[in-house]
């Protein structure tokens, strides 16, 4: 994981500076809501000051958290059951509930624990993660977080890491479920959209503006945090076909990752990629249940 205090100073600042929330393929039938967590505003800053969050003059929002369960596509455009994570900011005042609210699509970061998605955190902690909170029950805003293609309900399916269609599709389905999910529930929009992410999250945020901005959708702010945009120049530099000494000793997993996304996409033998015996052991590592550093320590750093 990133810093996440890091993540957090971010959203912050941009909601100071935004103030309070104030071509999907998915057809209605398909649309699931599970309510995972709920907590009332009293309880919650309770439980936040306790944890040392400095709130104590800030007001707060209690929340309902839910799994959405949509269809989304993948690179080659095969339809997967996808999920995603809504926050739901309650006990809002009569004003907020007239304006409607506002929604922030937060892309999470690299990760290779299935229970690390936003919807299985959320069933094993009780609580959605840091970024959910602070948008949603301190901001006043819908917080949306999809799993992405290979966690939560696709979990089963290999996770397109760096691949722009499938994450713009599972961040914009998701949306557009969501949606419909809130209509249905009587909750009321007031159509301004956010967009941002961070590492894997920031690099998903960009595919994902273009995607919304092509389908004719205006986001409001955008904040594309820490990404990998340059992807032939990190390639290039990590595996020493030109010199960049912040590259040094950059992790085996992220091109575990890599190379199974792009094998997988482009019909090629991962084994083009990654060394004997290696090569045979890539699917099994990242099957949602090893850790960073387990793959890590499975890899040399010369696997590739």
């Amino acid at each position: 994981m990133r810093n996440r205090f890091k993540i957090l100073a971010v959203i912050t600042s941009l909601l100071l500076m935004t103030g309070c929330g104030s071509s999907s393929k998915s057809s209605a039938e398909s649309i699931r809501g599970e309510l995972l967590y709920e907590i009332n505003a009293t309880e919650l800053k309770h439980k936040l000051l306790s944890n040392g969050w400095p709130i104590e003059e800030h007001d707060v929002y209690g929340y309902r958290a839910y799994k959405i369960s949509y269809i989304t596509h993948d690179e080659k455009n095969k339809e997967v059951d996808a999920s995603g994570l809504l926050v739901v900011p309650s006990e809002l005042s009569p004003l907020l509930k007239e304006d409607g609210l506002s929604i922030v699509n937060f892309l999470h970061g690299t990760i290779t624990l299935n229970e690390n998605s936003p919807t299985e955190y959320t069933k094993k902690y009780k609580q959605p993660n840091e970024e959910a909170i602070v948008f949603s029950s301190l901001g006043g805003f819908i917080t949306l977080q999809p799993d992405y293609i290979g966690y939560g309900d696709s979990s089963s399916h290999y996770h397109p890491f760096t691949l722009k269609k499938s994450l713009a599709n599972s961040a914009v389905d998701l949306l557009e479920a969501t949606e419909k999910f809130l209509k249905k529930n009587g909750i009321k929009l007031d159509k301004k959209l956010f967009v941002t992410g961070y590492s894997e999250g920031g690099y998903a945020t960009m595919p994902t503006v273009q995607k919304l901005e092509k389908m004719g959708r205006t986001v409001v702010a955008s904040a594309p945090l820490d990404g990998d945009y340059d992807l032939n120049y990190l390639a290039t530099s990590s595996i020493g076909m030109q010199e960049d000494e912040n590259l040094t000793g950059f992790s085996s997993a992220y091109f575990a990752l890599i190379a199974l996304a792009y094998t997988e996409v482009y019909d090629k033998n991962i084994s083009t990629v990654i060394n004997k015996p290696y090569d045979s052991i890539i699917k099994n590592l990242l099957d949602g249940k090893h850790s960073y550093k387990q793959i890590e320590k499975a890899l040399p750093k010369n696997a590739y």
